[in-house]
């Protein structure tokens, strides 16, 4: 009875050391899809949806940052946490998150999904 507690006790303190040194990072992951409404009316906020997956359980989606390089030309990124020194579970994980662009005036807009090794793909859409 007393070595099943000591090998209870040491498993915890093995846990709790492990869970301290959790090592994250945030990384630019790539989008494999994004879906733009067929109608944006000007004077409204534009949102679009990100798609993808990650590549295994270590990763969370954490934000969307949106650069706007003029009026027309929008550029977004899909940044993850991920988690470095612990075990994974090792399958594919899908994401699909909201991301507002704000308010866009009216015409032709290019949206550029740049991915974390520069690759990117462009979809075009009408604010009316």
């Amino acid at each position: 009875m007393k070595s099943i507690l000591i090998s209870i006790l040491c498993l915890a303190a093995t846990a709790q050391v492990q869970a301290q040194d959790i090592i994250t990072k945030e990384v630019n992951i790539a989008v494999n899809d994004v879906f733009v409404p067929s109608t944006i009316n000007q004077g409204e906020e534009a949102r679009i949806v990100l798609s993808g997956m990650f590549p295994n359980g270590c990763y969370r989606y954490n934000r969307a940052e949106v650069r706007h390089n003029d009026s027309f030309v929008h550029e977004v990124k899909a940044i993850a946490t991920v988690t470095t020194n612990t075990m994974c579970l090792m399958v594919l994980v899908p994401f699909s998150r909201e991301v507002n662009l704000g308010v866009l005036d009216a015409g032709t807009h290019t949206l550029r999904v740049v991915a974390g090794d520069d690759t990117y793909f462009e979809k075009s859409f009408v604010v009316r």
